[in-house]
């Protein structure tokens, strides 16, 4: 019943709207409160522009692909129903240079 997070990282890549808005995925599997299998999804995103309408008309659109495709591999790998957690968080600021 396990579900290798990588893959389902790698099946998150290929979502088209995602490069533009952020860094990366980070995918963790495990089991919720009630022993079900989780997925738990984070988007980094750039924190610059996410403060407006248009980033959460776009989010939420993100959000309902990233769902609906972690649950397709989860179903495909393991024949089980995973419950798939998708959120975002904004990026470390990089830190400065120091000599």
């Amino acid at each position: 019943m396990d579900l290798d997070p990588e893959i389902v990282k790698a099946e998150l890549e290929k979502i088209e709207e995602f490069p533009e808005l952020s860094r990366e995925w980070e995918v963790a599997t495990g089991t919720d409160w009630d022993d079900d299998p989780v997925v738990r999804v984070w988007a980094v995103v750039d924190g610059e522009n996410i403060d407006n309408e248009a980033w959460r008309e776009t989010w939420a659109k993100l959000r309902r692909t990233a769902r609906a495709r972690v649950r397709e591999v989860a179903r495909d790998r393991t024949d089980t129903a995973w419950w798939p957690l998708v959120r975002y968080r904004r990026a470390a600021a990089e830190p400065e240079a120091t000599a």
